[in-house]
């Protein structure tokens, strides 16, 4: 595919003009490691950073999204919140809708909660053609 039919594939899933399919938000979970099963499961099959310390998952709205450029859309930042100790390191994030996982894609680094201080902010970027980043 070329720069334009991935570009309107992106914009077709993420942002103001996606499709009727496509959710009107989702929630972004901070995980481990992509280990999952081959039946993923929103709520079972994840190895998301556990919801203690001040993690929860935030919701990002679906028009939160630029539109594609490059192959790759992009996010506005998404505020996890003020962590109160410790989070296990987040290597990957994930969409979530419900008991559907959208996507799941690596951070382009490890991110590391030492313990209690500035909200966590991460924006997220997808590139099409299997290359992913966060």
């Amino acid at each position: 595919m070329d720069t334009a039919a991935w570009n309107a594939l992106l914009d077709n899933t993420y942002g103001a003009t996606r499709g009727s399919h496509s959710p009107a938000s989702f929630e972004v979970a901070l995980l481990a490691t992509d280990d999952i099963g081959s039946e993923i499961s929103a709520t079972t099959d994840v190895d998301e950073v556990p919801t203690a310390n001040g993690y929860a998952r935030p919701t990002l709205d679906n028009d939160d999204w630029a539109d594609a450029d490059g192959s790759v859309k992009t996010s506005e930042p998404v505020d996890f919140g003020t962590p109160s100790l410790a989070w296990e390191t987040a290597r990957f994030w994930a969409l979530i809708d419900g008991s559907t996982v959208w996507n799941i894609c690596p951070l382009t680094e490890p991110l590391t909660v030492t313990g209690a201080g500035s909200n966590v902010i991460v924006q997220l970027s997808i590139a099409a053609g299997g290359v992913f980043e966060g």
